[in-house]
């Protein structure tokens, strides 16, 4: 056992939760319990200390490939699924919380929860990797582990989370609550759209949406790998290429808007011609129809007498 240590300590509300904990017991995460120390009415788990680098400070700001995130998270995801299936949770996930051991580069989780898998109130601080339900009904649960571990996996692949690096808590809840993060693709525009799914999905307010394994992001993962191998041969545009061909496309979209709005101005000048011209006819057939009547009528009133004389002279002028 390593002499540095780490000391996990447990209130006596959540003593009972932790009990079934024994000395050399491996716990989800990585740890093996070097000792139980039972003070009173609190606990404190004893495990040893690792030496290494915190997640929060290993992902560069343009993020991981995706090789290194699965390598990362696999270990990661198989821990918090079967904590979970144990009946607990971790209530506290976070990059910070997650140490990639300098012994071997095996990630590990810190201050592993003891809490049962029920909605747990409590005092909840506010934090970015915190669930929309956690900051608003004050509820911890495995959901909400999931909901970390998705926001965790959007910023090893992104190297930002999924808003406004200077929004503010209230932003942020905002956007939480709302489903209105920034897509995953806005960050990752060639990211898999299985991955991009589950990943959105998992940050979605609405818990019927979200995954109910985290094993389902390391799938993907498997997935988007399998597709970046397979199409490794293909030459990969340049970012600044990317970028001067998205000024371009909107620029297009500009020239085209203004395009469709002419069309529709000429539309509806040759729709207005349209019904002057028809306007027009009408009125000159109804003048026509009057003066034909008119004429007919002169002719009616005439003796028979003067219409026998006048049809005789039309014929004798053929003659």
């Amino acid at each position: 056992m390593d002499k540095l240590i780490r000391k996990i300590t447990i209130g006596k509300d959540y003593k009972e939760n932790a009990m079934h904990y024994a000395v050399g017991q491996d716990v989800y995460g990585g740890h093996t319990i070097s000792d139980i120390i039972e003070e009173k009415d609190t606990l404190a788990i004893v495990t040893p200390f690792y030496k290494g680098r915190l997640l929060s400070n290993y992902i560069p700001r343009t993020g991981l490939p995706l090789s290194e995130t699965l390598d990362i998270l696999e270990p990661i995801a198989d821990a918090l699924d079967k904590l979970h299936e144990a009946g607990m949770f971790h209530g506290n996930l976070t990059p910070q919380n997650i140490i990639l051991d300098s012994r071997g580069f095996v990630p590990i989780i810190l201050d592993i929860g003891v809490h049962k898998n029920a909605s747990w109130m409590g005092c909840i601080q506010p934090g970015p990797y915190r669930s929309p339900e956690e900051m608003t009904a004050k509820t911890l649960n495995a959901d909400s582990d999931r909901y970390a571990f998705g926001l965790i996996t959007y910023r090893i692949l992104a190297g930002t989370l999924p808003w406004n690096r200077r929004a503010k808590d209230e932003e942020i809840r905002a956007l939480k609550q709302q489903d209105r993060v920034h897509p995953l693709s806005m960050h990752c525009p060639t990211v898999h759209i299985d991955l991009l799914s589950v990943i959105m999905n998992l940050l979605s307010p609405d818990l019927a949406r979200r995954p109910k394994k985290c094993k389902a992001i390391i799938d993907a993962l498997h997935v988007a790998l399998a597709t970046e191998e397979q199409t490794a041969d293909i030459p990969k545009v340049p970012p600044e290429v990317l970028e001067k061909a998205k000024i371009e496309v909107a620029r297009l979209d500009k020239v085209l808007a203004g395009l469709e709005q002419k069309v529709r101005q000429r539309e509806e000048r040759l729709k207005t011609e349209e019904n002057r011209y028809r306007d027009i006819t009408n009125r000159a057939r109804v003048k026509f129809s009057l003066e034909e009547n008119s004429s007919f009528c002169v002719l009616a009133k005439l003796r028979p007498s003067i219409i026998k004389s006048l049809i005789s002279g039309l014929l004798g002028s053929f003659v």
